[in-house]
């Protein structure tokens, strides 16, 4: 896996990109995926609204396309 940093806007962009793919009638999808895709899409949006944008930092796998995210370690 190749990932690479990415911002907040980039991260969502990249999930409404995957929910339009998820809702559309593109062929292929094994049973389920499709809403189990937007499922974690939701979850993501959800994690970082509640925990704050600027809290967490955000990655990309550039092999597959899929975005991730992650809490910042605050020092105290």
């Amino acid at each position: 896996m190749a990932i690479e940093q990415i911002t907040y806007e980039e991260f969502i962009k990249k999930i409404d990109e995957l929910e339009k793919r998820y809702r559309s009638d593109e062929k292929g999808f094994p049973p389920g995926a499709k809403e189990k895709g937007l499922e974690i899409c939701e979850k993501f949006r959800r994690e970082v609204a509640e925990g704050g944008p600027e809290n967490f930092e955000y990655w990309i796998d550039t092999v597959y396309g899929l975005p991730m995210h992650k809490p910042i370690k605050r020092e105290e």
